[in-house]
Order: C-alpha cells, then sequence, then structure tokens
C-alpha cells in the first residue's frame, strides 16, 4: 500500500512539472505574439503618420506658410528627409549621411524622403532604384538639357517622370537611357506618353511627349520565364532554323539579330510599332512612320528591310542609343504571347479567328476595304494597333531556299483581302508579290 502512494505521489508531481512547462510555454508564445502585434502596430502607426505628416504638408504647401514653417511644424521631429539642394537630391537611397537644417540624416534606400523647393539640375541620373518613396509636395525638378525636361515627383510615380531611376546593372547606361518605367527601357529622345508593363508602355519620339504626334512604339517585356523571345507556331506551321524546304526560318547568324537577342536578354523587352508602316507626306525620299491616321505603305517588299532600317538615318542623336529594323518573327510571335499573357485577347483570338478585332473582309463573298492606321480602337490590343487584318506585313522570315529566283517571304497577321477565321493574327502566309494588301511593320531595339 504504501509503495502504491508513493507511485501516485510520484505521478502526480510529474505531472505537475509538465503543467508548468506548458503554462511557461503557453505564456512565452503569448509573450511573442504580443510583440509581434505590438511591433506591426507600431510599423503600421509609423507609416500612417508620415503618409499624414505628407498629407498635411501637402495641405499647408497652397496656403501662405514657408517651407521653413510646414519643415518646423511637421517635419522636424519626423525621420522624413527633406530635400532642399542638388546635392541632396543626387543622395537619395545612397545610404550615406547628410547635415539638413542642422540635422543630421541618413540617406536610407528605404527612407520617405518629401521635395521642399523646386529644383534645377543638369544631372541626367538622379539615383539608383530604392525601396523609399519621393514625395514632389507640388514642386518640380528641372533637368536642364538639350530637351528642357521636367519632372514633377509625387508620391504615386515614385520618379516615373522624366528623372531617370537607373538600377545597378544599367549604370554604364545612362547616356542611352532617359527613364525606366515599369521595367520599361526609355531609350534617350524619346519620352513616355502612356500605358503600363501589363498593358503595353507607349513611347513616342516627339519633343512634347503628347500621343499621335510622333512616331510611337509600344515596349514588350520580356522576362525570360513567362514571356520568352521565341518564335511559336500558333497555326502548327513548320517551324525550321536554316533553309530546309517547306519550313519557315530566319537567319538567324546576321549581326543584326545577334545584337537584338543580346538587346532583349540585357534590357528584357523590345519596342514594336504601334501602328502599320506610312510614308512622310510629300517626303520625296519616302522615309518611314509609325504614326495614326495614315494610309499604310504597301506594295513593297525587299526595300521594306532597308526602309525599316533607315528610318532614323541622319539623326544622330536617336542612332547613338537605337537600331530599327523589319519585324523578326520572334518579336511578333513573342509579341503575340504577351498580348494572351495579360489577359487582352485569347489564345483562340490569336489562333484560330481574329475576326473580332481586325480589320478583315465580312464574309467570303465580299470584299474588305484597307483603313489607315490606328482606324479604330476596336482594332487594338495593349496599345497595339492592326496587328490583326488590315494589312498583311512582311516579315524577316523565309520560307525553302532563299537562293531562288523568287524568295517566299512569310506574311503575318492576315489582311483586309482575308477571313479573319483564315488568317487570324498568329497566321503565317507565303507571298512573292508586292500586293496591294502587303504592307510591313517596324520594330525598335535599344543598342547593347
Amino acid at each position: 500500500m504504501r509503495r502504491i502512494d508513493i507511485r501516485r505521489r510520484q505521478i502526480k508531481r510529474k505531472n505537475s512539472e509538465k503543467g508548468a512547462i506548458t503554462i511557461l510555454v503557453l505564456v512565452s508564445m503569448l509573450f511573442m505574439v504580443s510583440f509581434l502585434i505590438t511591433a506591426e502596430v507600431i510599423a503600421s502607426n509609423k507609416v500612417k503618420s508620415q503618409k499624414s505628416i505628407l498629407d498635411r504638408t501637402r495641405q499647408i504647401y497652397e496656403s501662405d506658410k514657408s517651407m521653413e514653417e510646414i519643415y518646423n511644424m511637421h517635419i522636424a521631429d519626423s525621420d522624413i528627409i527633406p530635400i532642399y539642394t542638388e546635392e541632396q537630391l543626387l543622395n537619395v537611397g545612397s545610404n550615406e549621411g547628410m547635415m539638413v537644417n542642422g540635422k543630421f540624416y541618413t540617406f536610407y534606400d528605404d527612407s520617405v524622403y518629401v521635395l521642399m523647393n523646386d529644383i534645377e539640375t543638369d544631372q541626367n541620373s538622379i539615383s539608383k532604384s530604392f525601396a523609399g518613396n519621393f514625395e514632389g509636395n507640388g514642386h518640380i525638378i528641372t533637368i536642364t538639357n538639350e530637351y528642357d525636361e521636367v519632372c514633377i515627383a509625387t508620391e504615386e510615380n515614385n520618379y516615373h517622370g522624366l528623372l531617370l531611376n537607373v538600377p545597378a546593372e544599367y549604370e554604364n547606361d545612362v547616356d542611352k537611357i532617359s527613364n525606366i518605367i515599369d521595367g520599361a527601357i526609355i531609350p534617350t529622345g524619346f519620352k513616355y506618353v502612356k500605358g503600363t508593363n501589363s498593358t503595353g508602355i507607349v513611347i513616342t519620339d516627339s519633343f512634347s511627349g503628347e500621343e499621335d504626334e510622333g512616331n510611337e512604339f509600344v515596349w514588350v517585356p520580356v522576362d525570360g520565364t513567362t514571356i520568352t523571345f521565341s518564335k511559336t507556331s500558333f497555326k502548327n506551321d513548320s517551324l525550321g532554323t536554316s533553309e530546309a524546304s517547306f519550313k519557315y526560318w530566319c537567319d538567324e547568324t546576321t549581326d543584326e539579330f545577334q545584337d537584338l537577342s543580346a538587346s532583349v536578354a540585357k534590357y528584357k523587352g523590345f519596342y514594336f510599332g504601334r501602328y502599320e508602316t506610312s510614308k512622310v507626306p510629300d517626303d520625296p525620299s519616302n522615309v518611314a512612320q509609325i504614326k495614326r491616321g495614315y494610309e499604310p505603305w504597301t506594295q513593297i517588299r525587299e526595300s521594306a528591310f532597308t526602309k525599316s532600317s533607315g528610318m532614323y538615318t541622319g539623326v544622330s542623336n536617336y542612332l547613338d542609343y537605337i537600331s530599327t529594323h523589319l519585324v523578326y518573327p520572334h518579336e511578333w510571335d513573342t509579341t503575340l504571347s504577351w498580348i494572351v499573357s495579360t489577359g487582352a485577347k485569347t489564345n483562340a483570338d490569336i489562333a484560330t479567328d481574329s475576326s473580332a478585332w481586325g480589320n478583315y473582309k465580312p464574309s467570303a463573298l465580299t470584299s474588305g476595304t484597307i483603313h489607315n492606321t490606328g482606324f479604330s480602337d476596336e482594332w487594338c490590343a495593349n496599345n497595339i494597333y492592326d496587328i490583326a487584318g488590315n494589312v498583311g506585313e512582311i516579315s524577316q522570315e523565309f520560307y525553302g531556299n532563299r537562293s531562288n529566283s523568287v524568295t517566299n517571304y512569310s506574311f503575318r497577321g492576315g489582311s483586309y483581302h482575308d477571313l479573319g477565321s483564315n488568317d487570324p493574327a498568329g497566321d503565317r502566309v507565303l507571298g512573292t508579290d508586292a500586293e496591294l494588301y502587303y504592307g510591313y511593320r517596324i520594330c525598335m531595339m535599344i543598342n547593347p
């Protein structure tokens, strides 16, 4: 009986110890959760506090308060970094320290900055990419260069104006890049018009930066994973890599194609002409242009190659940074794959029937009508017009032996002469003649 009592006391003691340990673990977990919640609340409140300060300074900016008064009332006791000078501006995101208004700040990569007055600078590169925000507070930064570019730095654009925000991998390319917006490299001499990485970023060579004034291109992003730079057989066409009989092929050994491949790999994209190519009006030299509202340039075959590459001949400030060329099959197919990946069109819209978003003839028994470039917004996908229908577009792709007296070119996208169900956007059509319904498309790369 005594042994049983001793055994019971031992079990009771062990259970008591286990209970104590359990309580200790629960208390520790409760303390940790409480700590994390507190930390999250503090961080959240800090962000809200910074936003509140910026909101108040924006409101007071329109009043008669001076920047000194605004600083003393709302910024002096915060960790928001005010920017007054070009030297301070150039240090944004640098992780270096500076004295501002008698207070020492470290210009951290994730800091919040606020512009306190207008600044003029001749620095085309303001800072590397940084994780923090830059609040413009209604002020303007002017870059003094040949274009007199202006940027209104706001919380929303975070340098997505005309200021250059250069990632480390492009530090040596600042001369050829005027900006980087949503991953798209804006070449020097061009301006951002509109769009995003998923809706189509449009750029123009117009000094004004306005839509429908200059030649326009659309950025096609190539991340190498979701979108790869490659040819695709949307309609089970037979594709080849050389002059093999009965296969579509492209000469990938040329210097131009090698440069294009290098450019796409380095800058993660290329530019697709927003419109089908037309002629500059009343120009006896027949210079190519990419603008809305003009008759597509048709009845062209071999000369499309030289007209495409010569688009900016004589314009040195462009040729130093970019090169244009007749569309390669890789560019056409990659563009279509990107359009599908964004949800703008489906695989069926690309490969089966493009009638709903292209200018094709209504039926097999009726004739179609050619229209000027960019005629209808219904014939547009990701800010690119007439990639389906209107005129078939000659590409740098061939069929069979190119040494034949008559070369079979690959024409893409179908035309007003075709049915959208027979010749959708992803279709390849053999063409040997300079027909009325054959035109061409120009693409552009940033020189690698």
